[in-house]
């Protein structure tokens, strides 16, 4: 049976080119410098979450960070990654939608397990800056361990059923990327695009009836 189904997560090593890890790197730290700018902060900075700060970046879970959802070339990834994903969980998929951070110093990302949409998950790592992160899994056998990924490397994991974490960010700056599946065949099938009417979409545009999918 494959470690996925035992251990509950899997790492596959050079999973994603570092062509593609620098060019969403690119983006994405283009994407918040020019916030920054837009909005007269410094671009080197962050505003880290705050319920009643409109400028906030990060989100209520990892309030040191910069999050970002749905951005298109993390959404293309996700499309991308979808015939290797259901090679390795062994299941037809639906994709449901990309997130990721850039963590800030000091950020630590609590114990938990995810919402239905993340089923089958990648957490890929982007930008590590040469001082890789552990990410930590208490697996299906209840077994405690820490996961080191470098640019390209990837852990798939069972989102719904393992819990994990990160402790306190000791270095400066670590870009991660989530991306995340239902089984198409499975309980939490009606999550197919995180219930919007496409990738790309945000939660506000969610389609009253999904359309039928073909893949």
């Amino acid at each position: 049976m494959s470690e996925l189904y035992t251990k509950g997560y899997k790492v596959i090593r050079n999973a994603v080119s570092k062509k593609i890890t620098s060019f969403i790197a690119l983006q994405v730290n283009m994407q918040k410098d020019y916030e920054n700018f837009s909005k007269g902060l410094p671009i080197n900075s962050y505003v880290a979450w705050d319920p009643n700060e409109p400028m906030s970046q990060g989100d209520e879970q990892v309030p040191k960070a910069y999050s970002f959802h749905r951005t298109f070339c993390t959404e293309s990834l996700l499309m991308t990654m979808l015939p290797f994903m259901e090679a390795q969980t062994n299941k037809k998929l639906f994709p449901t939608y990309s997130y990721g951070r850039i963590y800030f110093q000091d950020a630590v990302l609590e114990i938990h397990k995810d919402r239905p949409s993340c089923e089958y998950s990648a957490t890929v790592a982007i930008e590590t800056n040469g001082q890789p992160w552990e990410i930590y899994f208490q697996g299906l056998d209840g077994k405690v361990n820490s996961v080191l990924l470098n640019d390209g490397d990837l852990c798939i994991y069972l989102g719904t059923q393992v819990n994990h974490w990160r402790e306190k960010l000791n270095g400066n700056k670590y870009m991660q990327l989530f991306l995340h599946y239902v089984d198409k065949n499975g309980p939490h099938a009606e999550w197919a695009f995180d219930k919007r009417p496409m990738l790309g979409a945000s939660a506000e545009e969610k389609s009253q009836q999904m359309q039928t999918l073909k893949w």
